[in-house]
């Protein structure tokens, strides 16, 4: 009943944030008051220059909740996940083959994830970062974040959720979450 209730709850916040076909954000939705407000500080630093600060204050600015720090199962990491897990909203399955499930004003969380272009000329490693999907063309994203570089401001990033390596040199798992901003 529960996983029935989230996949309800979802599909009614994607059909209120944009439809599958045109990647359209509203700008009155949750979403879009998130994007709107990243996008706005673009060149900026926001709070202590974290990720999750840019995300965090996108956030409360669209009257969303924040972040929630929860403690992963110790069977999980066993398997390589983090020993805490970030929670932006409501959790969307993310299909990466997928366009619909990948839409403008999502949250997206990285845990140890690498993206390498097929032709070699880019890699993108996110071993603990946080973004907001700015816009999507089927698999390819442009993002909002903070941080990235270490220390750097707010700026864009696009790239395909494809390229997506399933895991580190090292061997642990790579973990991509997708959100939808959540009202509080």
């Amino acid at each position: 009943m529960k996983s029935l209730m989230t996949a309800l709850s979802a599909t009614f916040l994607f059909s209120s944030l944009a439809t599958a076909a045109d990647h359209q954000l509203d700008p009155n939705s949750l979403g879009g008051k998130v994007v709107a407000y990243a996008t706005q500080h673009e060149g900026q630093r926001i709070g202590g220059g974290q990720c999750t600060d840019l995300v965090n204050a996108a956030l409360a600015s669209a009257g969303a909740r924040q972040i929630r720090i929860e403690t992963t199962a110790p069977s999980l990491v066993k398997a390589g996940f983090p020993s805490q897990m970030y929670r932006w909203g409501v959790p969307v399955p993310l299909v990466t083959a997928e366009a619909k499930h990948v839409l403008p004003g999502m949250i997206l969380q990285f845990e140890d994830c690498t993206f390498k272009k097929p032709d070699g000329t880019q890699t993108w490693v996110m071993p603990h970062h946080t973004a907001i999907i700015k816009s999507a063309h089927g698999t390819m994203v442009t993002v909002i974040q903070q941080n990235a570089p270490t220390g750097g401001p707010v700026s864009e990033a696009t790239f395909d959720l494809r390229w997506l390596q399933k895991k580190t040199a090292d061997g642990k798992a790579a973990v991509l979450s997708a959100y939808i901003p959540q009202a509080k």
